[in-house]
């Protein structure tokens, strides 16, 4: 794809650079004022933050693994900040929550195997294309 299509679908999770929101961004070299979307009755709707609407919406979760992934969600949320001065550094990332508890987990058992098994069905399903009978448990 070109660099402005590759920044639209970057605004479309990030938001729009505008005042709040790394303003700055507009003047990057390929950045466009046409950078909407047509909405309802086919008027312009500007790109507004919304990493963790996004996120909910491609993992296509239920309400109770919502719960299960909120802090791994709330981690990238404040990850993918499109100002940088906003966005968590590394330092902050490995002391969130979400991976404090993830590194406590490691060593149990339990854990690993549940692991092995997440990664075994990712793969049958990557290679089936989501088609495989494994995967429609």
């Amino acid at each position: 794809k070109d660099r402005i299509s590759k920044m639209t679908q970057v605004f479309k999770i990030a938001g729009v650079p505008e005042k709040g929101n790394f303003e700055e961004a507009k003047k990057f070299p390929y950045y466009s004022l046409h950078m909407y979307v047509l909405g309802d009755e086919g008027k312009k709707k500007k790109y507004n933050r919304g990493v963790e609407k996004a996120l909910r919406h491609m993992l296509k979760l239920s309400k109770d693994a919502e719960e299960d992934f909120a802090g791994l969600i709330s981690l990238l949320d404040g990850l993918l900040h499109l100002d940088p001065k906003k966005r968590l550094t590394a330092e902050t990332a490995l002391d969130h929550p979400y991976i404090r508890n993830h590194s406590a987990q490691i060593d149990r058992k339990e854990f690993q195997q549940k692991y092995v098994n997440d990664w075994l069905e990712l793969k049958e399903n990557v290679l089936t294309k989501g088609k495989s009978s494994k995967s429609k448990r």
